[in-house]
């Protein structure tokens, strides 16, 4: 027993070293600098982000106006991570897309700040502070926004940023992933292998289900079917009205690690792995759609940590590898060659029109032609 706790310990401290080093953090000269992964949101003609520690507006309509609203109380602060010294990052380093509702523009910070800004002028409406890092993005039901932080959930009031909640909702373990609101219940996983379920009003556990491994991907909802992948390499179909319970005789295994939000089209189910594989599985029985026959692998084996995106009959997705890829829906063969960019594509893209959006690790912005697979325009998201 003492020699299996004792493993046990040591797998738990590497896999928490790995995964903050590989993801989330840069010790570089002693100081911790995360970087972030800024992901787009699209609104009438304005694509805006969170930038280099920058909130920007892109014009769509001329692409050359950039317009930035930071509030103004954009200083840096000093933390401590695994062991690293402080930090000199600005306070606005987003791992997550920005949620523009109306015209107020809603996003979470790594340091655990919430903002609310008004789209068109940047004026702020207000700021909540939470205790912990914000990795997930928020999600807005009514007059409600929901994120996570740290191991909790918080429930905000859209209009004054005033908590919904008597106090959060704690889980225990960290959350990395975006809550989904499907009815009046919650639903999202976390880095201590459960997935829960949560009424949306009472703050009521409805149910959780523990699993083997780690969960930081962002659940997919089907009807009364909840779908999302693990750090164990396996993917699971819940049945989210019976407590959760596996709706597949048996997980989906995966080559590696799973991140990546799924994406659903006509009965198969569609995402990336950190083995540079992309799968394609039937949304009933679990199994590889016999379309495909076998998973789509890059030559390169990078990870996929970016959601696909469906446009017509291609898949697209982006890769660490610098590429972007189009697959063919029916057969996962290739539509078009593979476009090869300068950094990683870690971000969720953004669909819009007939065109995919996607940002790079660098905040350059690429505006795709899924069906076509040329690049239409590329931007740096910077401003003077």
């Amino acid at each position: 027993m003492r020699v299996f706790s004792r493993n046990s310990l040591i797998l738990k401290l590497l896999f928490a070293i790995l995964i903050c080093g590989l993801l989330l953090t840069g010790c570089v000269s002693g100081r911790f600098e995360p970087s972030g992964w800024d992901g787009i949101t699209v609104s009438g003609d304005t694509l805006y982000a969170c930038s280099d520690g920058k909130f920007l507006a892109l014009d769509l309509s001329d692409r050359t106006t950039i317009r930035d609203f930071t509030p103004g109380d954009n200083d840096s602060e000093s933390s401590s991570f695994l062991g690293c010294g402080g930090s000199s990052a600005p306070k606005l380093t987003s791992y997550s897309a920005p949620v523009v509702s109306g015209s107020v523009f809603y996003t979470g910070t790594y340091i655990g700040e919430v903002y609310a800004l008004d789209a068109t002028t940047g004026a702020k409406k207000w700021d909540y502070s939470t205790d912990h890092h914000i990795v997930g993005g928020p999600v807005i039901s009514g007059d409600a926004l929901v994120i996570a932080s740290g191991d909790k959930l918080y429930k905000l009031d859209i209009n004054n940023g005033d908590p919904l909640w008597d106090k959060p909702f704690d889980t225990g373990g960290k959350i990395w992933s975006t809550p989904v609101i499907s009815g009046n219940v919650i639903y999202f996983g976390n880095l201590d292998h459960k997935v829960y379920a949560v009424d949306l009003e009472t703050k009521e556990k409805i149910w959780e289900k523990g699993f083997a491994g780690a969960i930081a991907s962002t659940p997919l909802i089907i009807n009364d079917t909840l779908y999302i992948g693990t750090l164990n390499n396996k993917f699971y179909a819940l049945d989210i009205a019976n407590n959760g319970n596996p709706i597949w005789d048996k997980p989906f295994e995966t080559d590696n690690w799973v991140w990546t939000q799924a994406v659903y089209h006509q009965g198969t189910i569609y995402f990336g792995s950190f083995g540079g594989n992309v799968y394609a599985i039937d949304a009933e029985t679990g199994k590889m759609n016999p379309g495909w026959g076998s998973p789509y692998k890059t030559e390169t084996g990078d990870r996929f940590r970016a959601k696909p995106a469906i446009m017509g009959d291609v898949l697209v997705i982006g890769s660490q590898d610098d590429n972007i890829y189009g697959l063919n829906l029916q057969d996962g063969g290739e539509a078009w060659a593979p476009l090869h960019f300068e950094n990683d594509i870690m971000a969720d893209p953004y669909i819009s029109g007939t065109t995919v959006y996607f940002m790079d690790k660098k905040d350059k912005v690429h505006a795709i032609n899924a069906e076509l697979g040329n690049q239409t325009w590329s931007k740096q998201l910077e401003t003077d």
